[in-house]
């Protein structure tokens, strides 16, 4: 089965398979072109991502 990104964000945003998605605050969706060359992994969300929903806004964000 081929899944769409919208298929895999709705996935995220309701998902509770492991421990972060009964405390998550808002689940923290990537952001940019699907059609990018290149794509950065974190290891987790930090804090401010948890709250706003956005990756890369905390700590993690000062590349």
């Amino acid at each position: 089965m081929q899944y769409t990104w919208n298929d895999i964000e709705q996935h995220i945003a309701v998902c509770t398979q492991c421990p972060l998605g009964h405390t998550r605050n808002l689940p923290v969706m990537g952001r940019g072109s699907h059609e990018a060359d290149i794509m950065l992994i974190a290891e987790a969300p930090g804090a401010q991502e948890d709250q706003q929903g956005v990756p890369f806004v905390g700590r993690s964000g000062e590349i």
